[in-house]
């Protein structure tokens, strides 16, 4: 049984859901955060914020990766499939902080902490959409009675 295809619209569908997760949970969380902490806690904050953006982006690669295989289409996918799916929204988001940031302060301001967390990010993004991917496939695979072909998987 041959890999199925990449679909574009089940592509950017999975893409819009991940975006939509990232930017709501994201402004709903700092929001509140913002909201009920003391001014002398921002710094506090700030770190918390940091932290629920990765938990964000995980949450949003999982997203997308069940949406790229809702409906049995999970069956005999590659893990390249999964990250195409996972990945580029958040490479997105963090494109549209950083106009944000150029717009507000008319330049990009990155520390060194602030470029490892979006490294980071990226690399659990990776990892989250591997994983989550794998075993849907693998759960869709048994379900349907399927088994792959013995050997190493075809590259592609």
């Amino acid at each position: 049984m041959p890999a199925p295809r990449l679909e574009v619209g089940r592509l950017v569908l999975a893409w819009l859901a991940a975006l939509l997760v990232v930017q709501v949970v994201t402004t709903l969380v700092t929001g509140l955060l913002f909201a009920v902490a003391p001014i002398e806690l921002l710094s506090v904050v700030a770190a918390v914020s940091s932290v629920v953006g990765l938990v964000v982006a995980a949450l949003a690669v999982v997203v997308a990766v069940l949406v790229l295989a809702a409906g049995g289409r999970a069956v005999g996918r590659p893990a390249w499939h999964w990250v195409a799916a996972g990945v580029p929204p958040l490479v997105l988001s963090v494109l549209v902080g950083l106009v944000v940031q150029v717009a507000s302060l008319g330049r990009v301001h990155q520390d060194l902490l602030n470029l490892a967390v979006l490294v980071l990010e990226l690399g659990i993004a990776v990892g989250v959409a591997v994983a989550v991917g794998t075993a849907l496939r693998r759960s869709a695979e048994r379900r349907a009675g399927w088994t792959p072909p013995p050997g190493p998987p075809p590259s592609h």
